[in-house]
Parts: C-alpha cells; structure tokens; sequence
C-alpha cells in the first residue's frame, strides 16, 4: 500500500518518554469518569482478547465513546504540553482507549500499524494512566515499556513491531494511545484494513491547517 521510506523511519529511536503534569491534566480522573469506575486497575473485560477485531468491543469501550466529549479538553492539554497542534500536524481526533485485564490481552496480535493500512510516517504516543509490570504493559520490538502515569511513550508503531504479553498481574492496564502524521503525507482515501476507519480529516485525523487536500 505504501513505500516504505527510510528516511521517514529513522529520525525516532525505537522509543521517546516524554512528560507532562498529571495533576493540571487530570487524564486518570476523567477517563475513570468516562468509564464509571472508581480505580481504573480494576476494570475487568468480558473476555479474554485474541483477534485484532475484538480489541475496541469491551463494555468500557462503549462507555468510552458515549463520554468521549468530557475528554476534549484534557486531551487538548495534553497535546499543548507535547507541543503538538492541530494547526501544523494530523492528530487522531479521538485517542484509542486500551484494556488489559488480568488473564488478558490489550490488542489481539503483535503486529505493526503498517499492517493495518497506517501510513509509515506516523507517529504514535502511548499514555499509560495506570501502574506498569512488564506481563500488562506495551512491548515496543522485544522490550517492555515501563514509565509512569504522567509520561508519554513516543515511537514508531507503523514500522515497529509492538503488541503485549498475556496480563499475568492482578491489576488491570489502562492507557490511551493517538497517532500523529505530517501533513505532507496525507491520503484521504486510504481505510484502515482490519476496521474499515476512513483516515480522512474529520473522521480520523484532526487538522486545522491548510496545507491537505481533501478531494480524493
């Protein structure tokens, strides 16, 4: 679908953390509200997780997308405080919520988005908003990613292979996850092969600027 283009692929190392402050950009509170909880490690989904097509079904995810206006504004802030703005870089307009629970997995298959029809420019952002073991959390290649709740994992998840292990821990993951994209590279019709998602602006992309054409 497309080339991949290594001079697109090398500018970021395997994976970023960034920071931001997790008390003016309350994300854990809100998406806890989201999902009507109390402790956001004690979701349990209905079933255990295998297939890629099962990953964004769980009850939470329901509750997720009913709420997912109260999450605006703390997203907004979260992407002031990555210097990232809608006005200069396609920004996934709703983040990918993920679930883990125990005896579970968050995404069906190890893969790379690439796989999935995402473009090899993007860039992906993992915001983990609960504590991390490496049986529940993201593994980027052959390593698990272990920061904290207030840090941003930043890689290349179109051409990194990157999935999770079986969640061996006694808590549930919780984590939001967006994708960004320089506009350059732009393909509005192009859909995501495992959900059919259009990755056009307004859809899937965020974009304020005008350097898109939307006419394809």
């Amino acid at each position: 679908m497309y080339e991949l283009d290594p001079t697109v692929t090398s500018s970021v190392q395997r994976f970023e953390r960034l920071r931001y402050d997790a008390t003016a950009i309350p994300l854990v509170s809100v998406v806890a509200a989201m999902l009507e909880v109390e402790d956001l490690t004690t979701l349990t989904c209905d079933t255990l997780v295998t297939r890629q097509m099962d990953d964004q079904r769980s009850v939470f995810h329901r509750r997720y997308f009913d709420h997912v206006d109260q999450l605006h504004e703390p997203y907004c802030g979260l992407l002031d405080a990555l210097g990232l703005s809608p006005d200069e870089v396609l920004v996934q307009r709703i983040p990918t919520l993920r679930v883990q629970s125990p005896g579970s997995l968050a995404v069906g298959a190890w893969h790379r988005d690439m796989d999935y029809g995402h473009h090899p420019a993007e860039i992906n952002y993992w915001v983990p908003l609960t504590p991390l073991c490496p049986d529940n959390t993201l593994w980027i290649e052959d390593e698990p990613v272990l920061v904290d709740v207030g840090e941003v994992v930043r890689f290349r998840g179109a051409t990194a292979r990157h999935g999770n292990v079986v969640n061996r821990a006694n808590r549930s993951r919780v984590s939001i996850d967006f994708r960004t994209l320089d506009p350059t590279y732009y393909s509005p019709g192009v859909r995501s092969v495992s959900h059919g998602v259009e990755f056009r602006v307004g859809k899937y992309w965020w974009y304020s600027g005008r350097h898109v054409r939307d006419d394809a």
